[in-house]
């Protein structure tokens, strides 16, 4: 015997994703703080650095 599905079985499911995802707020970011963020989790908690200074005095 062949089993028949609803037609509207698939409205309902993407319905229901639809008012889930709509249920918890959504954060809009602008696009400085996409990079902000981008570059803090490339940079870490800490940062490192060799510099090499040369000074130039006036005699």
């Amino acid at each position: 015997m062949k089993s028949t599905k609803p037609p509207y079985r698939p409205w309902i499911t993407l319905m229901a994703l639809f008012f889930l995802s709509s249920a918890y707020p959504q954060q809009e970011l602008t696009a400085r703080e996409v990079v902000k963020r981008a570059d803090d989790k490339m940079r870490g908690n800490t940062s490192q650095a060799e510099i090499t200074i040369q000074i130039v005095r006036p005699s």
